[in-house]
């Protein structure tokens, strides 16, 4: 979505049409609308359409068939924004004539790079922990506002917790902040002060609570459900067992079924490990059994 706005915003520049619609609400008969005005903003002005469909993998079928003979013809340029998969929900014959283009999570030294745009644009001040002196203690602020700081630990937790998305990470920092305002300012009513609070400290535990738990992407059904899978398998055939229970809680804490994942044990145990081990199968039913039984999160 930002990348459409982005394109937007450059497409005034050239005097091109931006129409945007939502699959969420749009009908069919609003498609026929815009193409309609695409034709004659085509035919009379000599102006082109470009169309920004946002969750086009609400569109069923037939929907997404209205749009091949103007993306073929030219009538409109069309962008569709998914968060699935659109090799699953997007009508192969419109994705032939489309590229796909795949937006991959963000390192965390990207994070980094877009949460101290955020703190430099909130004019909050970072530590750095590998200097001697504090600068707390000779800071002075002649505003009404209080000093914010932030330790340059706390900046790097949030970047690494967040996962790659850029919203949860801002939305941390900012949770963050307000907490710990909200935090001084009941303390100074409660020890009897009549001021606020001249500096403000944000620290990693900050973060964490204002973040309450690590930002996970993962889907129950959909293309990263079958990437941690296949993570898992492909780490214990290596037989690396911390990347084993690693893709292993990353699964149960994003909400897999712990049944679907002892399934699987049962099918490594019995295709990869074999006679190898026979003792292994036995151990894996024991494990499917054991969660059926008991359920999350005690299986666990």
């Amino acid at each position: 979505t930002t990348l459409a706005h982005i394109i937007a915003n450059n497409s005034k520049k050239h005097s091109i049409r931006f129409v945007t619609l939502s699959a969420t609400n749009a009908k069919t008969n609003d498609v026929r609308d815009v193409i309609k005005q695409a034709q004659n903003e085509k035919s009379f002005f000599k102006r082109k359409t470009v169309l920004f469909i946002d969750e086009i993998h609400r569109f069923n079928k037939s929907q997404q068939d209205t749009f091949l003979p103007h993306v073929e013809c030219g009538t409109i340029t069309l962008i569709g924004a998914t968060t699935e998969n659109p090799s699953f929900q997007v009508n192969a014959a419109l994705l032939s004539r489309c590229r796909v283009i795949v937006l991959e999570k963000l390192p965390v030294e990207a994070m980094v790079t877009i949460l101290m745009r955020a703190i430099n644009s909130l004019g909050i001040h970072v530590l750095d922990s590998s200097r001697p002196t504090d600068p707390l203690s000779h800071s002075s602020n002649s505003s009404s506002e209080p000093a914010m700081f932030i330790e340059d630990k706390a900046v790097d937790t949030l970047a690494y917790l967040s996962d790659g998305d850029a919203r949860a990470g801002l939305n941390g920092l900012q949770l963050a902040v307000l907490a710990r305002l909200s935090s001084r300012k009941m303390f100074c009513k409660k020890s009897g002060q009549s001021y606020s609070p001249s500096r403000v400290l944000i620290t990693e535990n900050d973060v964490k609570e204002g973040l309450q738990r690590s930002h996970i992407l993962y889907d129950r059904a959909g293309e990263e459900h079958y990437n941690c899978i296949s993570a898992l398998h492909k780490s214990m055939r290596g037989s690396d067992q911390n990347a084993s229970l690693y893709w292993l809680a990353r699964m149960l804490e994003g909400g897999e079924d712990p049944l679907y994942v002892a399934r699987r044990l049962v099918r490594f145990a019995s295709e990869d490990i074999g006679l190898a081990d026979p003792s292994a199968l036995t151990q894996a039913v024991a494990a499917y059994q054991g969660c059926h039984f008991i359920g999350m999160p005690e299986c666990e």
